[in-house]
């Protein structure tokens, strides 16, 4: 079997592909973003934004991702 981090890994990997999957380019873009994961990237693409409101919130999520990584460690 797989070790936990292995898991999770594929787990996130797995979770990525779906996103990308269902909202293409979209989900390509918001994965991009640093910091930003599947999660994140899901909530950003729950919100009826798009165009330069999308890139704001991919942003958004990268200032929350940088306020909050050394805690995370």
């Amino acid at each position: 079997g797989l070790s936990k981090e292995e898991e999770t890994g594929l787990e996130k990997i797995t979770d990525s592909a779906a996103l990308v999957a269902a909202s293409g380019k979209d989900a390509v873009v918001a994965l991009a973003g640093r910091g930003v994961g599947p999660r994140a990237a899901a909530r950003i693409l729950r919100r009826p934004s798009r165009g330069d409101e999308f890139l704001k919130d991919i942003l958004r999520e990268e200032q929350l991702y940088s306020r909050n990584k050394r805690f995370w460690r």
